[in-house]
């Protein structure tokens, strides 16, 4: 069964990847995003007919602007703008260099390439009568901020605002908004944050910095199979009143509650959870 052409950005691996053998699958035919040759070909060598890797890096305009005119005649029923990185560190030394990296591909990647493609989700309704949907992959971090996740948070916040406001100007077109926003899911992400250069934390963090891998192990531990967002998109692009946002995280309605709590609240929470309380213990 056929259910329409979508794009996924960053299929390489992760959620994108995951997203991608998930809607292909279930008769979808997927053009993915990579950003390396070395990726286009292990994605190509997979040799699922109805998976397409394509060349395109979020920030790059030009590529953008290649795979727009390839795609110029191709009707799209959804648009999932996943593609996207984590930077961590304290604001404190966070270079602007890592920064602005964070929001390069974030939120400025994720808006050219909606505003490439919204003219394919409009032929969806052209030539098969419902236009096509955009499903941003935000996060938990797009709702709350935990310690030295504030940059990337600060990214998954503009997608948040980015996604309501693509949402209310685009009603009118018939196109859905719809965002994703997971918690801790068994990617190679975690990986990544293991490995990750701990430099920006300096001397003042150290003591969090030890923690952090401690840490890390124990969110690997209760982090959900990548398959649960895949669903949350499936349903996202195929349910005839999708949810506006879906969490998709364990205990998900413990963390709605704390999105209720007095900010004071949630600021001690955070603060014990990342170990930040030995730190003060330290200062005092």
């Amino acid at each position: 069964m056929h259910r329409g052409n979508v794009l996924i950005t960053g299929i390489s691996s992760g959620i994108g990847r995951g997203a991608a053998l998930f809607l292909a699958d279930k008769g979808f035919n997927v053009f993915g995003t990579v950003r390396t040759q070395s990726d286009f070909e292990e994605i190509h060598n997979l040799k699922i007919a109805n998976i397409h890797p394509i060349l395109m890096d979020v920030t790059n305009n030009e590529q953008i602007d290649k795979v727009r005119a390839q795609l110029a005649d191709t009707p799209l029923s959804g648009l999932i703008n996943n593609a996207g990185i984590a930077i961590s560190g304290p604001l404190k030394y966070l270079s602007e260099d890592k920064i602005r990296r964070q929001f390069d591909v974030n939120v400025f990647g994720l808006l050219k390439v909606t505003q490439a493609f919204i003219p394919n989700l409009e032929l969806n309704k052209k030539l098969n009568e419902e236009a096509g949907r955009i499903i941003n992959i935000s996060s938990i971090s797009g709702r709350m901020v935990t310690p030295f996740t504030s940059s990337y948070s600060a990214s998954k916040f503009a997608v948040e605002a980015l996604s309501d406001g693509m949402r209310r100007e685009l009603s009118h077109s018939g196109i859905m908004v719809c965002v994703v926003e997971p918690g801790p899911i068994k990617t190679n992400i975690w990986d990544k944050a293991i490995q990750e250069d701990t430099a920006d934390f300096r001397n003042e963090y150290k003591a969090v910095s030890d923690f952090r891998q401690e840490y890390i192990h124990k969110t690997i531990d209760n982090a959900l199979p990548v398959e649960n967002v895949s669903q949350a998109i499936y349903e996202a692009l195929t349910d005839v009143n999708p949810k506006i946002r879906k969490i998709v995280t364990r205990n998900a309605g413990i963390f709605k509650m704390i999105l209720k709590l007095p900010d004071r609240w949630v600021d001690y929470f955070a603060r014990k959870r990342i170990n930040l309380s030995e730190l003060e213990k330290k200062i005092s």
